[in-house]
């Protein structure tokens, strides 16, 4: 079975609806004494392509056992693509040349080969968290075992103005070493009119962090209870919750004034469905987000592959994080990104270095990486208005996200938008000299520098 995994957490910590925490994979340190306590014009958010069709996803998603990727052309209809494999279209996109449907483990056994069947793949909960806390389970607030923090009562220091308010003062290091100051310093808009669709477990919608600073409740969506309501829900196992407020809290900590999508297909369990990844996917081209960030991964998906090659086709960049295996085997679509190159410039793979610029000893690197951000010990939202550091992958991920919304702020870069992918990677700061142990260029490019990034964007 092919799995897609939230290649991000170290740590972790929960919360229950009636404010009991349970574990997450974080690290939370204690705040206020109780524990945690304009240059250029905006651009034009891209047009939505009216083959992209959402409203099958206005339902609650049917859990299919499998997905099939099959070849279409522009005359072909729905229906009888459906009645020919014996299964529901889960997206449709002829203008690419391609369709996936979500089939049963019966019919997908019966099909008959055929040469417009381009791959069929597992489906049902082949989405799921790359690590697991199996000893790190207990209710209420309580202190971990094995050196876990402790959670306690009380608000966070989140603010509600903007600027330094929305960024907890623990990050200052790692935005000074990202050059996050002087970067804002040039694009002043800080992300304005820029939409990141954040493809994971959903956010804590009522978190002050994120108020004013969400899409529309229409341009959001919810895979796993079938609605418009992406919000982070406690339960089952809970190895993905907090996820997700985490990244979009990241991301916005860069790009103050972007707009955060919220788009949820992992459950609290960490487990979800390709279908939905691929549906989530079409639903941010259709919704006009110009960025998605994909703190997940798997081992290679042709659906995906395909979902996402249409996105980039759309002018939307597809940002991926490397995966936590500390080897080689860069996680797709990471692995596949190849943003160095003009040709796949709007497809980015991320690792994670720490502070000194040295690799984290989880994030999976490789020849096939494009660059590297730090990763460690992010402070950033978590559930019930509270403030908490992750370590991971997913977190390096949004703050290559969030840079990206910061150039596509400035201006409208017509034809030049994908030389921005090219240029973030090409930008950054070559750390190969701290990395002796790794060979040239695993780690990418190098480590993100977002003031050379944006003195590059401003020059087109």
């Amino acid at each position: 079975m092919n799995r897609v995994h939230l290649p991000q957490v170290q740590h972790q910590s929960k919360q229950l609806k009636s404010n009991q925490w349970m574990a997450l994979h974080l690290v939370v340190l204690s705040i206020l004494g109780a524990t945690l306590s304009s240059c250029g014009t905006t651009a034009t958010p891209i047009e939505s392509d009216s083959s992209v069709t959402t409203d099958t996803t206005r339902v609650t998603p049917s859990r299919y056992d499998k997905i099939l990727t099959v070849s279409i052309v522009a005359t072909d209809l729905r229906s009888s693509v459906e009645k020919l494999y014996g299964g529901k279209v889960t997206t449709w996109h002829p203008e690419s040349g391609f369709a996936t449907l979500g089939l049963s483990t019966t019919v997908a056994s019966a099909l008959k080969p055929s040469s417009k069947i381009i791959a069929l793949e597992a489906n049902k909960n082949a989405i799921r968290l790359a690590e697991t806390a199996a000893t790190a389970k207990s209710l209420g607030v309580s202190t971990w075992s094995s050196g876990w923090s402790t959670w306690g009562s009380g608000w966070s220091v989140w603010g509600s103005g903007t600027g330094s308010s929305l960024t907890p003062t623990e990050n200052q290091a790692i935005w000074s070493k990202i050059r996050l100051p002087q970067a804002l310093a040039l694009a002043t808009n800080a992300g304005m009119g820029i939409k990141i669709a954040v493809i994971d477990t959903g956010i804590d919608l009522q978190h002050s962090a994120f108020q004013n600073r969400l899409v529309a409740s229409s341009d959001m969506y919810d895979w796993i209870d079938g609605d418009q309501t992406p919000q982070e829900v406690a339960g089952g196992t809970n190895e993905g919750y907090g996820h997700g407020t985490s990244v979009a809290g990241i991301a916005l900590q860069v790009a103050e004034n972007a707009k955060i999508m919220p788009l949820r297909v992992l459950d609290s369990s960490g487990y979800g469905d390709v279908s939905n990844v691929a549906a989530a996917i079409d639903w941010a081209v259709a919704h006009g987000a110009q960025i998605i960030n994909l703190s997940l991964g798997a081992d290679y998906l042709k659906s995906l592959d395909q979902t996402i090659s249409s996105a980039t086709s759309k002018g939307v960049f597809v940002i991926a994080a490397s995966g936590n295996t500390n080897d080689t085997n860069v996680t797709f679509p990471a692995s596949v990104a190849e943003g160095a190159t003009l040709t796949a410039g709007m497809r980015i793979g991320v690792g994670s270095v720490g502070l000194t610029d040295v690799k984290s000893v989880f994030s999976t690197y490789g020849t096939n990486l494009e660059m590297v951000a730090i990763g460690e010990q992010v402070y950033g939202p978590a559930p019930g208005n509270q403030l908490a550091a992750w370590s991971g992958t997913s977190m390096a991920t949004p703050m290559v996200s969030g840079g990206l919304a910061l150039a596509l702020g400035q201006r409208s870069y017509g034809a030049a938008t994908k030389n921005l992918g090219v240029d973030v990677v090409n930008t950054a700061d070559n750390v190969d000299s701290l990395n002796s142990g790794l060979a040239l260029g695993v780690l990418g490019t190098g480590r993100l520098n977002l003031e050379r990034f944006i003195q590059k964007a401003l020059m087109y």
